[in-house]
């Protein structure tokens, strides 16, 4: 998701993707700063790890609450990830990236 909400183009290629239910794109870029931001996430105890990456926790939950509801900011983040919803699995993710390899 930190990929697809970078341009209003890739929104929507992942709205498509989330509606479709199959992603299919040539590949996608990695930025060194979601890793960073991960790190300090976890410090934060914002997030947990799972068998498959990380879910949020309590506290990263409440964080979210008190974002979505601030009308101030992240405004055009959340409008991006609202647009392509819940629709994109992990299952989905692997299939297009065993493309790659």
């Amino acid at each position: 998701m930190n990929w697809a909400i970078k341009t209003p183009r890739q929104v929507e290629t992942m709205k498509l993707a989330a509606d479709l239910g199959q992603i299919s794109l040539p590949i996608w870029g990695f930025d060194p700063a979601l890793s960073i931001a991960l790190n300090l996430a976890y410090r934060d105890e914002l997030i947990t790890p799972t068998s498959t990456g990380f879910k949020l926790s309590t506290k990263g939950k409440e964080l979210v609450k008190m974002i979505m509801s601030d009308k101030s900011v992240m405004i055009e983040e959340k409008a991006a990830l609202l647009k392509i919803g819940k629709k994109i699995t992990e299952d989905m993710v692997k299939t297009v990236s065993k493309e790659w390899e």
